[in-house]
């Protein structure tokens, strides 16, 4: 006889059993490695890219970050020697006076492009006086006159010793500011070429033409058959350019 419907059995379910399953745990971890390696190759390939564009990056390809800082400046270039006075002279023949004035030409288009006042002394072969006395006494007065921020002379060095090298830049004794602008220009320059130069005062014509502060940048030697090479490439002239540019700019921002 069938049972009423309340006195039926009431029947508990089963509890499922998990069995423990080595090879799907196995896969589990496995997947849960790769993603993990996945992961940290993503995060060494971001860290690389980034040391690699610390590593691509220098100044003499970059362009100055403050352009502000020399848009209201006033600068006079002097380009050493001309004329019937060309200075020193490499062992190839290369002239200092032609080599101050490309120098220069281009250190004129860099500040021009950071929105600097440039004031040249010369712009062309020739020398500005009839006498070397009269040359020097013209260039004195264009600086005096020019209501400037600061000069800049472009020469080239030489040196009874072939093997000496590297740039050099010269300030007037005394002169605080001179010597700022001195070792920013020469630390640009050391870096772009790569070169080991320094900065020190002496007592020169042109250092002592006005009241603001002044540098002598000797770019390399001419004496040096090796530099004087490099000092006749226009690679290399316009680099000299930039690094000073970069120096001048980082005396006015600093």
């Amino acid at each position: 006889m069938e049972k009423p419907r309340h006195q039926m059995e009431v029947r508990t379910p089963r509890r499922r059993r998990y069995r423990f399953n080595p090879k799907k745990l196995g896969i589990t971890l496995f997947s849960l490695g790769c993603l993990a390696v996945l992961i940290a190759l993503v995060v060494q390939l971001a860290r690389s890219e980034q040391t690699s564009a610390h590593a691509n990056f220098s100044p003499e390809s970059s362009k100055i970050a403050d352009l502000g800082v020399l848009s209201d400046k006033c600068i006079v270039i002097d380009a050493g020697h001309g004329g019937f006075d060309p200075g020193a002279i490499g062992p190839s023949g290369v002239q200092e006076d032609d080599l101050n004035l490309k120098v220069s030409q281009y250190l004129k288009d860099a500040l021009e492009d950071k929105g600097a006042k440039v004031i040249m002394t010369r712009s062309d072969d020739d020398a500005i006086g009839e006498t070397k006395d009269e040359d020097m006494a013209e260039r004195r007065r264009i600086i005096e006159d020019s209501g400037s921020d600061i000069v800049i002379s472009i020469h080239m060095n030489s040196h009874t010793e072939p093997s000496v090298c590297g740039p050099l830049v010269l300030f007037m004794p005394g002169s605080e500011q001179g010597k700022a602008l001195a070792e920013s220009v020469i630390c640009c320059l050391n870096e772009f070429i790569n070169a080991d130069g320094g900065a020190r005062s002496e007592s020169l014509y042109i250092l002592k033409s006005g009241n603001q502060p002044c540098v002598l940048v000797e770019c390399g030697y001419l004496s040096n058959a090796t530099e004087e090479a490099s000092l006749a490439r226009q690679d290399y002239q316009k680099k000299i350019a930039d690094a000073i540019c970069e120096g001048t700019a980082a005396f006015f921002g600093g």
